[in-house]
Protein backbone atom coordinates (compact mmCIF):
# COMPACT_ATOMS: atom_id res chain seq x y z
CA UNK A 1 0.00 0.00 0.00
CA UNK A 2 1.18 3.52 -0.81
CA UNK A 3 0.26 6.77 0.87
CA UNK A 4 0.99 10.11 -0.78
CA UNK A 5 1.80 12.97 1.59
CA UNK A 6 1.69 16.40 -0.02
CA UNK A 7 3.30 18.66 2.59
CA UNK A 8 5.92 21.41 2.35
CA UNK A 9 6.85 21.58 6.04
CA UNK A 10 9.70 19.11 6.78
CA UNK A 11 8.78 19.03 10.48
CA UNK A 12 5.20 17.99 9.65
CA UNK A 13 6.47 15.33 7.24
CA UNK A 14 8.74 13.90 9.92
CA UNK A 15 5.99 14.09 12.55
CA UNK A 16 3.57 12.14 10.36
CA UNK A 17 6.21 9.51 9.57
CA UNK A 18 6.95 9.06 13.27
CA UNK A 19 3.24 8.85 14.08
CA UNK A 20 2.66 6.27 11.35
CA UNK A 21 5.59 4.22 12.64
CA UNK A 22 4.42 4.40 16.27
CA UNK A 23 0.84 3.49 15.38
CA UNK A 24 2.11 0.71 13.11
CA UNK A 25 0.49 1.90 9.89
CA UNK A 26 2.06 -0.32 7.29
CA UNK A 27 2.38 1.86 4.19
CA UNK A 28 5.03 3.30 1.92
CA UNK A 29 4.93 7.08 2.28
CA UNK A 30 5.69 9.08 -0.82
CA UNK A 31 6.32 12.77 -0.12
CA UNK A 32 5.80 15.68 -2.50
CA UNK A 33 6.69 19.11 -1.16
CA UNK A 34 4.75 21.44 -3.45
CA UNK A 35 1.47 21.39 -5.31
CA UNK A 36 2.98 21.35 -8.79
CA UNK A 37 5.29 18.44 -7.94
CA UNK A 38 2.28 16.52 -6.60
CA UNK A 39 0.18 17.20 -9.70
CA UNK A 40 3.04 16.21 -12.01
CA UNK A 41 3.54 12.97 -10.07
CA UNK A 42 -0.16 12.07 -10.00
CA UNK A 43 -0.82 12.87 -13.64
CA UNK A 44 2.28 10.91 -14.68
CA UNK A 45 0.90 7.93 -12.75
CA UNK A 46 -2.55 8.35 -14.31
CA UNK A 47 -1.08 8.46 -17.79
CA UNK A 48 1.50 5.70 -17.56
CA UNK A 49 0.67 3.33 -14.71
CA UNK A 50 -2.16 0.96 -13.86
CA UNK A 51 -4.46 2.05 -11.04
CA UNK A 52 -2.81 -0.55 -8.79
CA UNK A 53 0.23 1.77 -8.72
CA UNK A 54 -1.78 4.79 -7.51
CA UNK A 55 -1.56 5.76 -3.85
CA UNK A 56 -4.35 4.27 -1.77
CA UNK A 57 -4.74 7.49 0.19
CA UNK A 58 -3.56 11.10 -0.16
CA UNK A 59 -2.85 13.48 2.73
CA UNK A 60 -2.96 17.05 1.47
CA UNK A 61 -1.85 20.29 3.11
CA UNK A 62 -3.65 23.42 1.88
CA UNK A 63 -0.83 25.95 2.05
CA UNK A 64 1.63 24.71 -0.54
CA UNK A 65 4.09 26.51 -2.80
CA UNK A 66 3.63 26.63 -6.60
CA UNK A 67 0.06 25.25 -6.54
CA UNK A 68 -2.20 25.45 -3.52
CA UNK A 69 -3.69 22.39 -1.90
CA UNK A 70 -7.11 23.60 -3.04
CA UNK A 71 -5.91 23.63 -6.64
CA UNK A 72 -4.39 20.15 -6.24
CA UNK A 73 -7.69 18.91 -4.83
CA UNK A 74 -9.65 20.52 -7.67
CA UNK A 75 -7.41 19.00 -10.38
CA UNK A 76 -7.25 15.51 -8.89
CA UNK A 77 -11.00 15.25 -8.33
CA UNK A 78 -11.68 16.45 -11.91
CA UNK A 79 -9.52 13.67 -13.38
CA UNK A 80 -11.47 10.54 -14.25
CA UNK A 81 -8.65 8.14 -13.32
CA UNK A 82 -7.56 9.86 -10.10
CA UNK A 83 -10.83 11.04 -8.56
CA UNK A 84 -11.42 7.76 -6.74
CA UNK A 85 -8.32 8.11 -4.58
CA UNK A 86 -9.45 9.37 -1.15
CA UNK A 87 -7.97 12.72 -0.14
CA UNK A 88 -7.66 13.74 3.49
CA UNK A 89 -6.97 17.44 3.88
CA UNK A 90 -4.74 18.12 6.88
CA UNK A 91 -4.34 21.81 7.57
CA UNK A 92 -3.70 24.24 10.38
CA UNK A 93 -6.67 26.23 9.05
CA UNK A 94 -9.98 25.81 10.78
CA UNK A 95 -11.61 28.60 8.76
CA UNK A 96 -15.14 27.61 7.86
CA UNK A 97 -14.60 28.82 4.27
CA UNK A 98 -11.62 26.47 3.81
CA UNK A 99 -13.52 23.51 5.22
CA UNK A 100 -16.61 24.15 3.08
CA UNK A 101 -14.61 24.72 -0.10
CA UNK A 102 -12.60 21.52 0.37
CA UNK A 103 -15.76 19.46 0.78
CA UNK A 104 -17.28 21.17 -2.26
CA UNK A 105 -14.15 20.11 -4.15
CA UNK A 106 -14.83 16.51 -2.98
CA UNK A 107 -12.29 16.11 -0.20
CA UNK A 108 -13.02 12.88 1.64
CA UNK A 109 -12.10 14.31 5.02
CA UNK A 110 -10.84 17.56 6.54
CA UNK A 111 -8.68 17.45 9.65
CA UNK A 112 -7.18 20.35 11.57
CA UNK A 113 -3.61 19.58 12.60
CA UNK A 114 -3.40 19.61 16.39
CA UNK A 115 -0.50 21.53 17.92
CA UNK A 116 -0.11 19.04 20.77
CA UNK A 117 1.84 15.83 20.04
CA UNK A 118 -0.44 13.55 22.07
CA UNK A 119 -3.51 14.94 20.28
CA UNK A 120 -1.72 14.45 16.95
CA UNK A 121 -1.00 10.83 17.86
CA UNK A 122 -4.65 10.35 18.84
CA UNK A 123 -5.72 11.76 15.46
CA UNK A 124 -3.35 9.42 13.60
CA UNK A 125 -4.70 6.52 15.63
CA UNK A 126 -8.22 7.45 14.48
CA UNK A 127 -6.98 7.71 10.88
CA UNK A 128 -5.44 4.27 11.19
CA UNK A 129 -8.58 2.75 12.64
CA UNK A 130 -10.93 4.20 10.02
CA UNK A 131 -8.91 4.58 6.81
CA UNK A 132 -6.40 1.74 7.12
CA UNK A 133 -8.30 -0.85 9.21
CA UNK A 134 -12.00 -0.35 8.44
CA UNK A 135 -12.19 1.23 4.98
CA UNK A 136 -11.63 -0.70 1.79
CA UNK A 137 -9.23 1.46 -0.17
CA UNK A 138 -8.64 1.43 -3.92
Amino acid sequence: MKTLLIEDNPADVELLKIAFEQTQINTDIIVKTDGQEAIDYLFELAENQPESEFPSLIFLDLNLPKKSGKEVLRLVKKDEKLRGVPIIVMSTSDFREDVELCYKLYANSYLVKPSDFSMFMEMVGSIKEFWYNKSVLP
